[in-house]
């Protein structure tokens, strides 16, 4: 057994390092190599690519496995009974607290009050997955309780806390597997085996979790060796270094086991020191300027000029923001220098950016993969879900068929009505629809006037006569209308009828399921799936796969969790709406030539060439933190934390968080090693509001003298063209906006936008 470490600046080439490594241990011990689970396959295929390197033929690699700590508990536990329990989701775990404080609500203090608040089981199951990471179980907090002063609102509030988290376990653990305690599952089990001739190399971490820290250390009780790569200026043997220090997070990591290897009489081998540059030289001046310009007293280095490795470029709003970026992506690949998957587009919350990011991409022809997970909550059978529970509530004094609510239903094309033993074309559905929807608004329609005998008339004409007819065509429109109202006088009355008669969630979800089953929802999802297959469209069939999957799920934990507790309208639906909201897509991306979009907290595969972080703002770049946990209050944190062990931790308090915020930039800005673009607007958000550039981006400018490129979104012109010149499509968009300008100020077109107008005008595609 020993422990090894691999350090260096972001800038090295730690993973080459790692390889090298790999390459020198004896042929006949394995090797696991241990990433974070979002970059696991991107690691992999890096990996591979190494150790092929100076080598003619295939690289055998059946003694090295890439893995993250979940696919290492998979790896060693997979026969193990635990696994083979039925998975319990986060909505699973919402259910089974929610029962327990209905259960034991004569003993606790505060959380029988707050249980119909939403989000307030959601907010006690992170608690609790934070106390399993910290290694913290209810028998900690009880001894806590007996034997410190506590403030009163923390103490009552752990008193409940305990109560809910010790039944929480106790529940769960005999009947289902839980993810979050696999980890210390893993750690009892590595210490039965022989890994004397196994070695482990970490890499990508700063920092671990409680319970990841004591697996690590397990590693290096048990293990050949153990080897972890840390972005680490030097090592820090015998103190750590202040908490503003920008190393300061790697640095506890190193102290951490260190001291434990020492501790533990395991053999501590000298540091690999990489050496190997990894980023471009204006790169390296940048990361010299960024570490000194965050250490105290430090030199700073001498100033020069980045070029164009490093720019900022300001744009109008998001969208344009946007464009710009795109077209600089589609111009750097045209150039035959760079691959899509060479660029990585950064920013810290990439939700500001969601509603363009897929028109934006597509309109530019750019093949691109999120790794952050996308919620199932906005699919049209999460819509037509929602509807359902809105449409008719068993309040009698809530109006009822109110035409938001119908429309959701009926727009999610999911409920089509049935003609001669074949659905209605969707054509065709969708015009009875839009007339209904138009006659509705006409009229005002909801509530009874959707279960009336009488048929809905679409419109009348005056005779001579003074009297009303009916036209032909408005007899056709009408019956196309009330093929749609008698529709939902069919299906739904007898649906609510049954559903308000629920005794008990186990009833209701049948119900609801057998509703779903019997009027050809779940078919017509599969007739999507099929479709999806038939394009190519791989990534849209799996995304229906898994909705109807979680579903299932879903109904399923409601029957085994509270299947025989009453029915309450209300309660039941938010557990599903929260089911849908917690649950997210797995991400595969579909080729491997793709521009990666992800947000600059996370970590990152070495592998890109050019980083685009976009909203570079005063908003993102330091982030604004905000704490909505239990015990988020740095007050709680302090109490809780100065009676907890070395062995035990919990999430740092707010000025720890802030105090980070430097080296995950840091991070961001070696992340790719050609090219470094900054951007964007002073419009930062939805309701108009404003920000600045981003403060760490003003003092590198400052200091490079980096001027701030601006391309307006609507071109004028006198502006370069060049910035507007993507695919024909995009470039048209553009096209139109400067014509626009030139016949409104009766100018003639200028000459290289007439260049573009030549060139688009013979593609008869854009045309159509």
């Amino acid at each position: 057994m020993a422990l090894q470490f691999i350090l260096g600046t972001a800038g090295m080439d730690h993973q080459q390092e790692v390889v090298n490594q790999i390459k020198q241990q004896p042929t006949q011990t394995s090797a696991f190599y241990l990433v974070p689970n979002h970059i696991k396959f991107e690691s992999e295929v890096q990996v591979l690519k190494h150790l092929q390197e100076n080598q003619q033929e295939t690289v055998a690699t059946s003694q090295l496995q890439v893995l993250s700590f979940s696919r290492l508990a998979w790896y060693f536990l997979r026969n193990h009974p635990v696994y083979q329990k039925q998975r319990i989701s986060a909505t699973g775990t919402n259910m089974a607290i929610y029962q327990i404080i209905i259960d034991r609500q004569a003993d606790l203090y505060l959380f029988d009050q707050e249980i119909h608040q939403v989000g307030f089981t959601e907010q006690i199951a992170k608690q609790i997955t934070e106390m399993q990471n910290g290694n913290v179980l209810p028998v900690d907090l009880q001894q806590l309780l007996a034997g410190q002063q506590l403030s009163n609102d923390l103490s009552d509030k752990l008193h409940d806390f305990v109560i809910v988290y010790e039944e929480y376990l106790t529940r769960i653990t005999d009947r289902f597997y839980d993810e979050t305690n696999i980890l210390r599952l893993l750690t009892e089990y590595l210490q039965t085996i022989d890994l004397s001739e196994t070695d482990f190399y970490i890499d990508g971490f700063s920092r671990f979790t409680a319970v990841e820290l004591q697996l690590v250390q397990t590693l290096t009780q048990c293990a050949h060796k153990v080897v972890v790569s840390l972005i680490l200026d030097h090592p820090y043997p015998v103190e750590l270094p202040d908490t503003t220090s920008l190393f300061y997070q790697p640095a506890k990591t190193f102290w951490q086991l260190y001291h434990f290897a020492s501790d533990n009489q395991i053999p501590y081998l000298a540091p690999i020191t990489a050496t190997t540059p990894r980023i471009c030289p204006p790169l390296m001046a940048l990361e010299q300027y960024w570490i000194t310009s965050n250490t105290l007293n430090a030199e700073l280095p001498a100033s020069q000029s980045l070029g164009e490795e490093v720019q900022v470029f300001q744009a109008d709003n998001r969208y344009s923001e946007l464009m710009q970026v795109a077209t600089r992506i589609r111009q750097a690949v045209a150039s035959g220098k760079y691959r899509y998957s060479d660029v990585l587009i950064l920013t810290r919350h990439l939700d500001q950016y969601q509603q363009f990011l897929t028109p934006v991409m597509n309109l530019n022809l750019i093949p691109f993969f999120e790794d952050q997970q996308k919620t199932m909550a906005d699919h049209p059978l999460v819509e037509l879900i929602s509807a359902l529970f809105a449409v008719q509530t068993p309040d009698k004094n809530r109006r009822s068929y109110r035409y938001p609510d119908m429309m959701r239903l009926l727009k999610s094309e999911l409920l089509i009505p049935v003609v001669d033993g074949q659905s209605m074309p969707l054509e065709q559905f969708r015009r009875s629809v839009a007339l209904t929807e138009n006659l509705i608004l006409k009229n005002g329609y909801e509530g009874y006037a959707w279960l009336q005998k009488e048929d809905w008339p679409y419109g009348t004409a005056q005779t001579d006569n003074n009297e009303l007819v009916v036209t032909s065509k408005d007899q056709v429109l009408s019956e196309q209308v009330n093929q749609i109202r008698h529709f939902i006088q069919a299906i739904l009355p007898p649906f609510y009828r049954k559903l308000f008669k629920a005794r008990t969630n186990r009833d209701a979800a049948a119900i609801l399921y057998n509703f779903l089953e019997a009027n050809g929802v779940l078919s017509q999802l599969e007739g999507w799936r099929q479709t999806a297959v038939d394009n190519g469209s791989i990534t849209q069939a799996n995304e229906i796969e898994q909705v109807v999957n979680n579903l299932n799920s879903l109904l399923d934990e409601e029957v085994m969790i509270l299947g025989e507790q009453p029915f309450v309208f209300d309660d039941f639906w938010q557990l599903l709406l929260t089911g849908f909201q917690n649950a997210k897509y797995s991400a595969i991306p579909s080729t491997l030539d793709q521009v990666r979009i992800s947000e600059s907290g996370i970590v990152q595969t070495s592998n890109r060439k050019i980083t685009f972080m976009i909203g570079s703002t005063d908003n993102n770049m330091p982030a604004q933190l905000t704490n909505d946990q239990l015990f988020g209050g740095d007050d709680d944190l302090v109490q809780l934390q100065e009676q907890l062990t070395d062995s035990q931790y919990l999430g740092d308090d707010s000025g720890l968080q802030m105090a980070g915020e430097p080296y995950l930039n840091y991070l961001a800005f070696t992340s790719s090693s050609q090219q470094l673009i900054f951007s964007y607007c002073p419009q930062d958000d939805e309701e108009g509001g404003s920000a600045v550039i981003s403060p760490y981006v003003s003092r590198i400018q400052s200091f490079f003298k980096i001027q701030t490129q601006h391309a307006p979104a609507i071109p004028t012109a006198s502006e370069d063209i060049l910035p507007y010149l993507g695919t024909a499509r995009a470039t048209l968009h553009h096209l139109i906006q400067v014509i626009q300008a030139a016949y409104a100020k009766d100018k003639p077109l200028p000459t290289a936008w007439q260049m573009v107008y030549q060139k688009l005008r013979h593609q008869p595609k854009l045309l159509t």
